[in-house]
């Protein structure tokens, strides 16, 4: 049934009804009643995509995460959502496993008025970005620099170099690190490496565990470490699922946790205070950063061009990051 349907039925024109049902312009209150019972006599449910190219659009946010699975962004969609329902709007998450494909549906979906933009949580595949150059979309968190669009993140050298600073005064002199492959993974090894190097301490290859990425791969990563005899009394993990099974690994290899090694983790997840021993971290913003990229793309996506007709430059927005200290590292 269409709004033609509607108007047929009770008289009155579509721009009529389209005021009623989007409570725009002014309509004489017998109308409106008129309106709403033919509404419901004939049980018409109202289209946001049809309604999409006449008034403000779906009123719909897509966010877009690699896997629900993941408690890092429990917060930031929180955030996202409370921000939305501020402005009228809806959000619908989808995952993206890190898939290709799966990032070109999406982008197709805004592209097709599906829903008003997208907010990419954490995208590790930067050729993912260039789908989305024809919609309204911003990306929080897993940016280098390198992507031109907006962007929500911390600093991610600057605070894993403040982390690993934090194990050497602790008293660490041979820190290994563990993390992924993303770019956030790869700044916080920079981050890493430059703390050692500002320290005159040495980078150890032997001491570098790459390409982990869950509890699992985390904890044997690191119970090899230390059934191999390498020398470490510190670890920097990327992430604080990863220090949860560094602490786990070394206390089943009858490492004390921070006496023999200390651990540090980043996030500040919640679990990382309710670990067998509470781990130091680098607490991210979240909340913020979910506020802000939801505000970044409200604006894009309901903005209009200047006199020149020519958008906005990309914004850019780098949240501040704290260090946040824990029995892990005393």
């Amino acid at each position: 049934m269409t709004m033609n349907d509607v108007s047929d039925h009770i008289g009155v024109s579509i721009a009529t009804i389209s005021r009623v049902l989007n409570n725009s312009g002014i309509v004489k209150p017998k109308t409106r009643e008129k309106v709403m019972n033919g509404i419901r006599e004939l049980d018409f449910v109202p289209s946001s995509l049809g309604r999409n190219l006449r008034t403000t659009g779906t009123k719909t946010f897509l966010i877009c995460v690699q896997s629900i699975e993941n408690p890092y962004y429990a917060e930031i969609v929180r955030s996202i959502e409370e921000e939305a329902k501020k402005r009228g709007y809806y959000i619908m998450i989808c995952e993206s496993y890190s898939s290709l494909k799966r990032y070109k549906y999406f982008a197709d979906a805004v592209k097709s008025k599906k829903a008003d933009g997208i907010i990419l949580l954490s995208p590790n595949a930067k050729d993912a970005i260039e789908y989305f150059r024809e919609a309204p979309f911003v990306v929080c968190g897993e940016t280098d620099g390198t992507f031109d669009c907006d962007t929500v993140n911390i600093d991610n050298e600057k605070a894993a170099c403040e982390a690993v600073e934090h194990l050497i005064r602790a008293g660490a002199k041979r820190v290994a690190f563990m993390g992924g492959d993303s770019k956030s993974a790869l700044q916080r090894f920079a981050g890493y490496e430059k703390a050692l190097r500002e320290a005159n301490l040495p980078s150890d290859e032997t001491l570098r565990l790459s390409n982990l990425f869950s509890y699992d791969e985390g904890y044997a990563a690191v119970s090899r470490l230390a059934e191999s005899g390498a020398a470490f009394d510190g670890i920097f993990a990327g992430t604080d699922i990863l220090a949860v099974s560094a602490v786990n690994a070394l206390i089943a290899q009858g490492k004390r946790v921070p006496e023999d090694v200390k651990v540090v983790g980043f996030d500040d997840l919640v679990f990382a205070k309710m670990c067998a021993v509470p781990i130091t971290t680098i607490r991210q913003p979240r909340k913020a950063m979910g506020a802000a990229a939801f505000n970044l793309l409200y604006e894009k996506a309901v903005r209009k061009t200047d006199d020149k007709n020519k958008a906005r430059d990309s914004q850019r927005i780098v949240l501040e990051h704290e260090l946040i200290v824990r029995s892990s590292s005393k």
